[in-house]
C-alpha cells in the first residue's frame, strides 16, 4: 500500500505531465495557458510535498503570478477582435515526436543503468531532513547554499539577466526612435 505523500506525489506528478501533454497538443493558445496553469501548479504542489515551501512559493509567485498572468493578458489584449488569433498550427510534430521518444528512450536507459546507485526512496534527503528536524527553515538553507556552494552560478545567472535587461532596453530604445 503507498502512503499518502507518495500517491500525492504521483497524483501531482501525473497531473503535471498531463497538463504538459495539452499544453503541447492544444491548438487553442488559450487552452494552452490553462494547461500552462496547471502544469505549474502541479509542480509547486510537488515542492510543498518535498518540504521546499519556499521553492514553492516563489514558483507560485514569479510563474503562476506573474509570467502567466502576463501570457493571458497578452492573449486577451492583443489587437485582433476575431477568435482565429487564438489557433496555433503545430509544425514540424514528426521531428518533435522523434526527438521526444529519442530523449524519453535516452533518459530511460540511463536510468536503468544508474537505479542502483539512488538512495532509498524511504530516507528523506537534503531540505527534507532539514525541514523534518526544525533546525533551520528552507529559507535559510537555500540561502546558504546560493552564498556559500553556488555563488557563482548564481552571480553567472545574474549577470545574464542583467545583460537580457540591457539588451532589452537598447532594443526598445531602437525601435522607439524608428
Amino acid at each position: 500500500m503507498l502512503s499518502l505523500p507518495t500517491l500525492l506525489f504521483y497524483l501531482f506528478a501525473a497531473l503535471a505531465v498531463g497538463a504538459g501533454l495539452w499544453l503541447v497538443f492544444s491548438k487553442n493558445l488559450l487552452h494552452m495557458a490553462f494547461a500552462l496553469l496547471l502544469c505549474l501548479l502541479a509542480v509547486a504542489a510537488i515542492y510543498v510535498l518535498l518540504f521546499a515551501d519556499f521553492v514553492a512559493v516563489t514558483q507560485l509567485m514569479i510563474y503562476v503570478g506573474g509570467v502567466l498572468v502576463l501570457i493571458v493578458f497578452g492573449l486577451m489584449l492583443s489587437s485582433s477582435t476575431e477568435g482565429d488569433f487564438l489557433l496555433s498550427g503545430n509544425a514540424n510534430t514528426v521531428w518533435a515526436a522523434a526527438v521526444v521518444i529519442g530523449v524519453v528512450a535516452g533518459l530511460g536507459g540511463l536510468l536503468l543503468k544508474t537505479a542502483s546507485a539512488f538512495p532509498a526512496a524511504d530516507q528523506p534527503s537534503g531540505l527534507a531532513q532539514t525541514a523534518a528536524t526544525g533546525k533551520f527553515t528552507t529559507l535559510y538553507t537555500v540561502g546558504q547554499e546560493l552564498v556559500l556552494r553556488y555563488v557563482l552560478p548564481f552571480e553567472i545567472a545574474s549577470v545574464l539577466l542583467l545583460v537580457a535587461l540591457v539588451g532589452a532596453a537598447a532594443i526598445t530604445k531602437q525601435t522607439a526612435r524608428k
